[in-house]
């Protein structure tokens, strides 16, 4: 019918025949688009009609796109081609499938959910405005299908007006909506909230529709969709479903719950004899529902792995059914494997639906195979992964476990160990074991050394995340209570200390480091190489420095200095680093002259191991640059960072060259040359993106470069710069860290003073923090070195506890500038008294001389 009346108004408007080309060339795809010509050439030959050639175009325009997105762009087009009098005339067309947008299909077999879909249908005959109802349920359980298969029912079926949008995809279906039924609205997708959007697309479709219809909401969160959001929807006279796997989220008023967990017994039971075909007995099949507890996705994929036997490859959908094929075959739950169950959104429902298993094997009179059931249940639980499972729900299998006397089970559990410390830890525990894990630790008691040796190998290998290795470290501080430790766990020790340094895990690398070196020293006889012990400190007084803590990581390295022994009379290197981190310590303490002289010893000592013409030697020079520069010997830092960077640049250190030219920026910086600085930044940014460089270093960088750039005028830049920089920093560091908090006290000193960047508040800033092997401005705990260099520090160990720079001197400058405004403003000040005086007294003379004619008058 839509049709026909499009065609008409196409016919009655005799322009359109000029135009029907540059309208459908937007709509119809290039191989349709192509045979306009050929249609043309036919309608002129009148072999063709215009109402066929109409006809034709519309039918290719449907099975494109389908008649209501094939309205919406005819629509657009129109308008476009200023065929405004068609336009106005189909404006309110919306074709057969008026306002059924977006609608899922659903399955055809759907069983169980009878009782719900007679309750959604008692909710839509009841109310005739406005009403919410909230389908809740753990992921897996049915919620969408529910909603598909009452949209099915014969009652609603293309019958009611219904409009479906998931959660998932909310803006981008927000804008078909709109595009869709309001082609003339005005709404700003970009900078509206989505929640806002949904509330005036929904009122505006209502007022057009003005009857009852239906709105589907999918996949609801208290981020997408807030309760307030559907008190706003009351004006759409809409009935409102949504689901949600939060049954707490949503109490508002006219709404009702209805939660989907779990079928009833005989529904679950019809499932599975029209599943199965009657292949099962009844009483297997009815114990096959209490098994899983009648949990929708439970029993689906439980019937379907029963009825295709032959599958083989067990995965997160067939989990429920394989446990249940363990119970007869007593096997194991070995051959599972940790990725088939990651990142599944049906996580959570494994887990409850396991945890109801638990509980009636715990419930349960029968022992036969009981232990062994919930030992096949314990490796599952390890497969799913450290961040999936709750310590609670692993109290409860272990409960059930740890009575068996099955020996067999027993060996098998001592080769599962390390996957039983792999679960979930508490936010702020640091080295505390997890209870459960000590449990489970404590009650295997046949445990030898060689057997926690094995663990913590094999866990040290795979860890690599904070996560891993937070787990590594639980049980690690377990193994030093049941063990000494060997030459060989030192080596470990030394590798994760590495990596909590590079996982920017500062305090725990603190704790890890105190920890081995108490063990160590505790030890008896411990035939352990000094060497590595020497190391542990050193990795102890760097987490000292990187947590801010530089008079404790001098006093550490000066007793090092003062207790190690030259092997022999001839330079060594190890004495050279242990000074050049003591150097470092002092100079994060702002004692230049101390590390300016340590330096210096430092490169002496190197030019006789290395020579003068060494990498060694240079990167110190760039450290004598760097305390230089700091004392204000800004001349002498600068000729030596150019001899410096002139090196690098002929050897080809082009990550040494980088570290340089930002250090070289910082003392322009220093020296009040902002616009020298800011091209040295500009250059050390460019590079690192480039080369896809440690985003530490960049952001140090883009701090420095938004300081420099504020000085020269740039003020929303470095603003914005700042910004970036902020929130990059609180997903690194966090948002408490000294540094992020420092950057976000820039930020709103800028923001406050940014019409008059000369007038923000005096405040004194600490003084700048350096590493080691650079006299530039990136004392972050952000920058963490890649890899350790002969010399002790790393290739850009330049970075240890505070971004807190010096900005007193910059205050003096501005506070002179201040003050010369200032008097400025006074005198204008001043000379607009003197006219408001002026103009005081010239009011006076005026009204005496006006009274006096005033009186002379009346005489």
């Amino acid at each position: 019918m839509t049709t026909k009346k499009i065609i008409a108004v196409f016919l009655q408007d005799a322009m359109f025949k000029d135009k029907w080309q540059d309208v459908f060339a937007e709509i119809l795809d290039r191989n349709t688009t192509a045979e306009f010509d050929t249609w043309q050439n036919q309608v002129t030959s009148s072999s063709l009609t215009h109402r066929r050639l109409y006809q034709k175009l519309i039918e290719y325009a449907i099975s494109q796109h389908g008649e209501i997105r094939m309205l919406s762009l005819l629509k657009s087009t129109l308008k476009k081609s200023n065929c405004l009098q068609i336009y106005h005339a189909i404006k309110t067309y919306h074709g057969h499938g008026e306002y059924w947008f977006n609608i899922k299909s659903g399955i055809d077999q759907f069983y169980g959910r009878d009782k719900q879909i007679r309750k959604l249908l008692e909710i839509y005959d009841k109310h005739t405005s406005f009403v919410v109802v909230i389908l809740c349920g753990l992921p897996g359980m049915g919620k969408t299908e529910l909603v598909a298969q009452f949209l099915r029912n014969e009652q609603i079926n293309h019958k009611v007006p219904c409009i479906w949008i998931s959660l998932l995809n909310f803006k981008e279906e927000l804008t078909n909506l709109a595009e869709t039924f309001l082609p003339d609205s005005k709404l700003d997708f970009k900078n509206t909230d989505p929640g806002s959007l949904l509330v005036t697309i929904a009122i505006d479709i209502g007022k057009i529709i003005d009857q009852k219809w239906i709105l589907v909401l999918d996949g609801c969160t208290a981020a997408t969709v807030k309760p307030k959001i559907l008190m706003n929807l009351a004006d759409s006279k809409a009935m409102v479903i949504l689901t949600s796997s939060n049954k707490n989220l949503y109490h508002i008023h006219r709404s009702h719950l209805i939660d989907v967990t779990e079928l009833d017994e005989e529904s679950a039971l019809n499932y599975v004899k029209c599943t199965l075909m009657s292949e099962e007995t009844e009483a297997s099949m009815r114990l096959l529902c209490q098994f899983v507890n009648n949990y929708p996705l439970a029993l689906e994929q439980a019937t379907w792995y029963l009825l295709y036997k032959q599958t083989h490859n067990v995965s997160k959908q067939t989990i429920h059914a394989y446990i249940e094929e363990c119970k007869a075959k007593s096997a194991t739950l070995l051959s599972i494997q940790l990725h088939q169950f990651g990142r599944s959104k049906y996580e959570k429902t494994i887990l409850e639906t396991l945890a109801t298993t638990i509980n009636q094997l715990q419930s349960s009179s029968e022992d036969n195979n009981k232990h062994q059931y919930a030992f096949n249940l314990l490796q599952i639980i390890a497969c799913l992964g450290p961040d999936h499972v709750e310590t609670t729900f692993l109290l409860k299998v272990f409960t059930c476990w740890k009575e068996t006397v099955d020996e067999k089970v027993f060996q098998e559990s001592l080769n599962f160990l390390s996957s039983l410390c792999l679960i979930k830890s508490e936010k702020n525990e640091c080295l505390q074991m997890n209870p459960i894990v000590q449990q489970v630790v404590r009650c295997i008691k046949r445990i030898d050394n060689k057997m926690l040796y094995d663990i913590l190998i094999n866990l040290e290998i795979g860890c690599q995340s904070v996560p891993e290795i937070r787990h590594f470290l639980f049980v690690w501080e377990h193994s030093l209570k049941e063990m000494s430790i060997s030459e060989e766990l030192m080596l470990v020790a030394l590798k994760i200390s590495g990596r909590l340094d590079k996982l920017f895990m500062y305090n725990e690398g603190l704790c890890f480091a105190e920890s081995v070196i108490k063990s160590i020293n505790e030890a008896e006889n411990n035939p352990l190489n000094p060497e590595l012990l020497l190391e542990m400190k050193i990795n102890c007084g760097l987490a000292l420095r990187r947590l801010g803590k530089g008079n404790e990581a001098v006093k550490l390295f000066k007793g090092i200095n003062n207790t190690y022994t030259l092997p022999s009379e001839q330079p060594n290197e190890k004495c050279f680093t242990i000074l050049q981190h003591l150097a470092n310590s002092y100079y994060n303490v702002q004692k230049f002259e101390k590390a300016l002289k340590l330096y210096k010893e430092v490169c002496a000592g190197k030019s006789l191991i290395f020579g003068e013409d060494s990498i060694e030697v240079n990167k110190c020079q760039s450290n004598i640059a760097g305390a230089l520069s700091d004392l204000k010997q800004f001349s002498d830092a600068e000729v030596k960072l150019q001899g410096v960077l002139n090196w690098f640049k002929e050897k080809g250190y082009q990550d040494e060259v980088l570290r340089v030219t930002h250090s070289l920026g910082y003392c322009y910086y220093k020296m009040k040359d902002y616009s020298k600085a800011k091209v040295q930044f500009e250059h050390v940014i460019k590079k690192r993106a480039d080369h896809q460089d440690n985003q530490a270093r960049e952001l140090i960088a883009k701090y420095m470069l938004a300081r420099a750039i504020f000085h020269l005028g740039e003020i929303y830049s470095a603003i914005d710069m700042l910004k970036d920089v902020y929130q990059k920093q609180a997903g690194l560091i966090g948002e408490d860290h000294p540094d992020t908090i420092d950057t976000k006290n820039k930020i709103e000193k800028y923001l406050k003073h940014s019409d008059n960047p000369l007038t923000f508040d005096e405040q004194p800033v600490p003084a700048h923090v350096v590493d080691c092997c650079s006299s530039k401005e990136c004392s972050s705990t952000l920058e963490r070195p890649n890899g350790q260099n002969k010399d002790g520090c790393s290739a850009n160990d330049c970075c240890s506890t505070s971004v807190h720079f010096e900005d007193i001197n910059d205050v003096k400058l501005l506070k002179l500038n201040y003050r010369e405004k200032k008097s400025i403003l006074k005198e204008e000040k001043r000379s607009v008294n003197v006219r408001i005086n002026n103009l005081k007294l010239r009011y006076h003379e005026r009204m005496v001389t006006l009274m006096k004619k005033i009186a002379f008058s009346g005489r």
